[in-house]
């Protein structure tokens, strides 16, 4: 196992990344970025320091030796480059919580971005009877999509919107690939949660759900819908960087905007998609 990826961390028991008490390793680099995005730490695949100004007390320790040397955690290095094999001996360590339907998770950024590093890493987890998932937004070429699906038992797939335009204001790219590879995935027959992340009037229109309905009651293998508001989370994670956090989900009855999506989907899908609304 040569290969190498830069890994930003994993994280344990962890229960909202697929079924069961999982493992989720975060892949670092994404090939989008999304207005509200949670891990903006992640969108660069070299690793970087994150500056938590509240926590420096300015004692100097990093200038004489890195951000490793803060005893504070003003200063965290994000990512390191990672052989395959240290990575799954890793994730391995846990293999005692996933006896309960669990397993291990790829995510990112986007994990898909480093596909022939996943895909390793996959390949032995299968070998040792791990129940795989990656979790991608799949803007990225098919060839990588198609590297990890021997080894992956479930898709967790982001849709942001049907809406080509749409999509592109909020994610700065299209949405053609992602559309696509949806289809790929669908054709293989492997088990897919699409998760919809959804903003008070930018990608929750009637005539979008109603197309988006459409489209994914046409898959096969979408066994769960998630309907997720758009949340302020990683407002300290965005000054750390230096950047200004973005604003969505003030001033927003995001119960009342997640029923009325879920109202639209289920009846132009005739009640056929599996919505799971997360409030």
């Amino acid at each position: 196992m040569k290969e190498k990826g830069y890994v930003m961390h994993v994280q344990r028991f962890s229960l909202n990344d697929g079924p069961g008490i999982r493992s989720t390793a975060f892949l670092k680099g994404c090939s989008l970025r999304c207005a509200w995005c949670h891990n903006p730490e992640s969108w660069k695949t070299e690793p970087q320091t994150l500056y938590y100004e509240k926590k420096c007390v300015h004692c100097g320790a990093c200038a004489r030796g890195g951000a490793e040397a803060c005893l504070y955690g003003a200063r965290v290095m994000v990512g390191r480059l990672c052989s395959a094999e240290e990575l799954v001996t890793l994730l391995l360590r846990d293999m005692r919580f996933f006896a309960c339907g669990g397993g291990v998770t790829f995510s990112g950024g986007e994990t898909l971005l480093q596909a022939d590093f996943t895909a390793v890493c996959l390949r032995e987890l299968k070998k040792a009877g791990v129940h795989t998932c990656v979790d991608t937004a799949l803007h990225v070429p098919a060839e990588a999509v198609q590297a990890v699906i021997p080894y992956t038992d479930l898709f967790l797939a982001d849709l942001k919107s049907i809406n080509p335009d749409v999509h592109r204001q909020i994610t700065g790219a299209g949405n053609h690939m992602i559309l696509d590879n949806l289809r790929l995935i669908s054709r293989t027959g492997i088990p897919m949660w699409i998760r919809m992340p959804l903003a008070a009037g930018i990608n929750d229109s009637p005539e979008d759900l109603r197309k988006t309905a459409d489209f994914l009651s046409g898959l096969a293998g979408v066994v769960r819908v998630d309907l997720l508001p758009v949340l302020d989370h990683a407002d300290e994670k965005y000054r750390a960087l230096g950047l200004e956090p973005p604003r969505f989900s003030r001033d927003v009855d995001v119960a009342a905007l997640i029923h009325r999506a879920a109202g639209y989907l289920d009846t132009d899908s005739r009640g056929t998609l599996p919505l799971h609304q997360i409030i």
